[in-house]
Formats: C-alpha cells, sequence, structure tokens
C-alpha cells in the first residue's frame, strides 16, 4: 500500500467520534491496570517484610500510628533497608528501623 493511501484511511478513522470514545476507553483501562498492579506489588513488599524478622519487635510498636494522618504505620521495605511507612497511599511519611546487625 501507498502511504498516501495509508494516510488517507487513518484520517478518515480519526475524523469518526467512535476512534476517540475507543482511545479514552482503551487509555482509562490501562491506566486502572497500571495502579491495580502497582497497587499488588505495594502489597507483596509489606508483606515480605511483615515476614521478615530483622528488626527489633521491641521497637516496632504494631499500634504506632503516623504523626502526620493518624493512620498505622507498617513495616516495608525499601532500597536502603527496612522503615516504617504510614499505610494511608496518600500519605508519605516513613520511618527509620533501627535493625539488630547495626546497633
Amino acid at each position: 500500500m501507498d502511504t498516501e493511501v495509508i494516510y488517507n484511511q487513518f484520517m478518515r478513522l480519526v475524523r469518526q467520534p467512535i476512534f476517540w470514545i475507543i482511545l479514552i476507553l482503551i487509555l482509562v483501562v490501562m491506566f486502572i491496570i497500571k495502579n491495580l498492579s502497582r497497587g499488588k506489588a505495594y502489597m507483596k513488599s509489606y508483606e515480605k517484610v511483615e515476614n521478615k524478622h530483622d528488626y527489633e519487635s521491641s521497637e516496632v510498636s504494631l499500634e504506632k500510628r503516623c504523626p502526620r494522618c493518624g493512620e498505622l504505620l507498617g513495616p516495608m521495605e525499601g532500597k536502603y533497608g527496612n522503615f516504617l511507612g504510614c499505610t494511608n497511599p496518600k500519605c508519605h511519611y516513613t520511618e527509620l528501623i533501627i535493625n539488630k546487625n547495626n546497633k
């Protein structure tokens, strides 16, 4: 096919309202899937750190609350080690956990 023919077919398609509706729906679905998978990855890392016990249990209170929003703080694992992080996804408060090995 000639590029001009392909271009003309594409331009006819773009002028149709159904094209834009389908495109927007595809983008919304992709956005939702991306955010759902990010949430699953967050929960997996939360469970992985929760199962590891390389932090002092006496220093990590199960009822410790976030000073910013009041939600519970949970153990998490990051690039530089373990830390406590707010369980509220809109709040990004973190607190360092001192490992047994670092004392």
